[in-house]
């Protein structure tokens, strides 16, 4: 009830980049192992490119980042007594 509306954007930007952690770990950790394995069956493939990971992850974080905004835009627009009364 007593948030600002930027504190009700930072709170669901900050659940959104916990959700992306949560998921570009695994897969970067994934992706690793991936890649060793398929180097080991493929002749002459490299075990795994830093920079396109993370040229990836970068892209990943603003598309993910960026989808959380507009909710958060949303959320902090709402008025908390109106929301309330319609639960």
């Amino acid at each position: 009830m007593g948030a600002t509306p930027a504190q009700v954007r930072a709170l669901i930007l900050r659940q959104t980049l916990w959700i992306l952690i949560a998921g570009i770990l695994p897969g970067i950790a994934l992706a690793e192992a991936a890649s060793r394995g398929a180097s080991a069956l493929v002749y002459g493939s490299a075990a795994i490119d830093f920079w396109a990971v993370g040229f990836a992850t970068c892209i990943l974080g603003v598309v993910g980042m960026l989808a959380g905004w507009r909710p958060a835009r949303r959320a902090a627009r709402i008025d908390p007594v109106e929301a309330l009364r319609a639960e």
